[in-house]
């Protein structure tokens, strides 16, 4: 074979092995990450014919639809843990300041921010959950709030679910007003996780829980959740940028500095 037919083979295929093999250079989550360093498309959930398709088990979001009962399994797991440690705390300063509780205790306030077209928090709310979603997308809470109105009609029940158009950076509610916060696939999507860490540990009551899933970042998910399905799916490009994937040391780092107790990731 000619070797310039040969060097040209060799150097096509490090090109390749370099473009589609080897993560680019990552950033360190615990710090503000520069937006005009990544490139990541979060405006392409709020056009309107994308929009629509949240509830498409077979479109765009295909994906999400086959992990939401894992993931709300998990949350609900964790959600009732953490209700009853709250209950428990409360009962037994009443014992020790002799107070009584004469009202009945209500229900437990929880936001799912960055909750899309409500895959998640309409299920929450079906178990029995109060959740209020929280999206900067407004054709997405759109969908979720026409969708939310079908299930009730379907199941001729209330269920207790609301939805508010907002910024994760600047969440909808007072100091200490929400018993927990969950969040699925979205601290990858936010450039500055430590100024979101400062908004969550406002909203969220002493005793609160946050609850989340989110993709590590590896060489796997490289391969896995950037090159294969990006290239491969129906997925916009620049739906996920690799470097803003979070480790699970970084989040540790993350709750402990902002004041949270870590107890799982």
């Amino acid at each position: 074979m000619n070797r310039g037919i040969v060097a040209t083979v060799v150097v096509i295929l490090a090109l390749l092995i370099y473009v589609f093999l080897i993560p680019p250079t990552s950033y360190d989550r615990t710090k503000p990450v520069p937006p005009q360093a990544v490139r990541i498309d979060n405006d392409f959930y709020d056009d309107p014919d994308i929009a629509k398709t949240w509830r498409d088990p077979k479109g765009l979001f295909s994906g999400l639809h086959k992990f939401n009962k894992i993931r709300v399994d998990y949350f609900e797991k964790k959600m009732n843990e953490n209700e009853i440690l709250v209950k428990a705390r409360q009962i037994k300063t009443n014992r020790e300041t002799n107070q009584v509780n004469k009202h009945k205790q209500e229900k437990m306030l929880y936001v799912d921010v960055g909750c899309g077209g409500g895959l998640a928090t309409e299920e929450l709310g079906i178990r029995g959950f109060s959740v209020v979603g929280v999206d900067l997308s407004k054709n997405s809470i759109q969908d979720a709030k026409r969708h939310l109105t079908e299930t009730e009609k379907n199941l001729n029940k209330k269920i207790d679910v609301q939805y508010m158009v907002g910024s994760a950076f600047n969440l909808p509610f007072p100091n200490n007003s929400v018993d927990g916060v969950v969040m699925s696939d979205v601290l990858e999507h936010l450039e500055d996780l430590p100024s979101f860490m400062q908004e969550l540990n406002r909203v969220i009551k002493p005793g609160g829980i946050f609850v989340f899933d989110t993709i590590n970042r590896n060489i796997v998910s490289y391969w896995l959740a950037i090159q294969f399905v990006q290239y491969f799916f129906t997925i916009p490009p620049h739906a996920h940028d690799w470097r803003l994937f979070v480790t699970p040391e970084e989040m540790r780092e993350l709750l402990t500095t902002h004041g949270f107790e870590y107890k799982e990731v």
